[in-house]
């Protein structure tokens, strides 16, 4: 059996913290990934990476993917997604930093513990984006 997620971002909310239960040699989250809710704020602040997702959404077309990549910077920050998903709905950018605990998904977590997990795949519109801005 092979479970294909061809995503980063994707892999971060399914399998990312599985890391610290599951399988610690798997490129995972920590929770120290965090997002500026504004960088405009003369105070801003961030939300960071935490599990307890129920259920993840996001729109992967080329202008979000570019807003999630570069946020406000010029260079691949990946400092994007609280803000563009403020631009949705103000009940998301919390929603946008958060993973789901292994036992939310525990095929995945069976899947980890037991088998091969392929964790550093890359989509190819960020080298597009960098292409762009370069």
């Amino acid at each position: 059996m092979m479970v294909l997620v061809m995503e980063n971002r994707s892999f971060d909310h399914m399998i990312g913290w599985m890391k610290k239960s599951k399988n610690p040699s798997i490129n995972g989250v920590n929770g120290d990934e965090c997002n500026p809710v504004s960088t405009k704020n003369p105070n801003p602040y961030s939300i960071c990476f935490t599990d307890g997702v129920e259920f993840v959404d996001s729109d992967h077309s080329f202008e979000i993917v570019e807003q999630h990549v570069f946020g406000s910077t010029l260079f691949p920050s990946m400092s994007g997604f609280v803000k563009q998903a403020l631009l949705i709905s103000h009940n998301l950018y919390e929603t946008v930093m958060k993973g789901f605990r292994p036992e939310a998904v525990s095929v995945y977590a069976s899947l980890v513990k037991e088998f091969a997990v392929f964790d550093r795949w890359f989509s190819s519109i960020p080298w597009v984006l960098v292409i762009k801005w370069g």
